[in-house]
């Protein structure tokens, strides 16, 4: 039970070391103003987002604006609370780690929703509701 123990407290660690790391230094850049930030992240930020074509981190829409406040103001001092918790061996690290865990995977619904209605409205025209025009169907043998 040891051995368990210590691999889930490692795997709470490093996500709440990333999340401590990376919210107030990448996520932040989508709803505060860029000046606030050192030029390497900046360029880190705009790098990743013509890289690996991200739009939300191009020009993010109202609603992911939104979940990074909601990791700013929730999901990173829940991190940086589990963090010090398990590193200290506090009682009360189990809990902060569920609030944390429930709520990233509350947000993680909605991005993923997100990108596989996007994925989705590709394969139809318009508003997504109306079929593709005939030439870009398959045709069935």
């Amino acid at each position: 039970m040891g051995l368990l123990s210590t691999a889930a407290d490692a795997a709470v660690v490093l996500f709440s070391l990333a999340v401590a790391a990376a919210a107030p230094l990448i996520d932040a850049q989508a709803v505060l103003p860029r000046r606030l930030f050192p030029a390497p992240h900046v360029r880190l930020h705009r790098w990743y987002a013509t890289e690996f074509g991200d739009y939300l981190a191009a020009e993010p829409p109202g609603f992911f604006r939104g979940l990074v406040w909601l990791e700013l103001v929730l999901h990173w001092p829940l991190s940086v609370a589990t963090l010090y918790g398990v590193l200290a061996r506090r009682p009360w690290a189990g809990a902060t780690a569920l609030a944390a865990g429930v709520s990233v995977v509350t947000a993680m619904g909605n991005l993923v929703m997100n990108l596989d209605f996007n994925r989705f409205s590709l394969q139809y025209s318009g508003t997504g509701l109306a079929p593709a025009p005939s030439s870009q169907k398959k045709k069935r043998p």
